[in-house]
């Protein structure tokens, strides 16, 4: 390889590092950590059972399963769903992470979660319907915003 061909590449790559420089820093999400300020907010009783069920994974279960809606909603709302829940596909942003906190939010401030024996339903198994009510309970969220 020719001087000049090296001379080039070394320029390429440092407009590529002046151009890393200039974008945003990567999303990070900071939803379970919101939750658990959510159910702070919960009786004493109840706070160790959010716990649990955040360490459980009830967050990704609720975002999986409003991920499993998106497309629909698309289709009941239209496009300017998308103002609500973000593009397909954008699932790790804020714009998606504040429309599941919403979801969450809500059905807490409805005590739609289920305690039973001290512990809440992680919303891993939807044999109960609870893929119903995130379905609902996000149409709220979109028709409401």
């Amino acid at each position: 390889m020719s001087t000049e061909l090296y001379s080039k590449i070394a320029e390429a790559e440092e407009y590529l590092i002046e151009l890393r420089k200039q974008l945003p820093p990567p999303y990070v999400s900071n939803i379970n950590e919101r939750v658990m300020k959510l159910a702070d907010n919960a009786s004493v009783k109840f706070q160790k059972a959010w716990e649990v069920a955040i360490d459980n994974d009830i967050v990704n279960n609720i975002n999986d399963l409003l991920q499993e809606c998106h497309d629909s909603f698309v289709d009941e709302y239209g496009k300017n769903v998308v103002n609500v829940i973000g593009e397909h596909g954008e699932y790790n942003t804020l714009k998606w992470d504040n429309f599941v906190f919403s979801v969450i939010e809500s059905l807490f401030k409805k005590g739609s979660f289920i305690v039973e024996d001290g512990y809440i339903d992680t919303f891993e198994d939807t044999a109960g319907g609870c893929d119903e009510v995130i379905w609902d309970e996000g149409c709220t969220i979109i028709e409401n915003s």
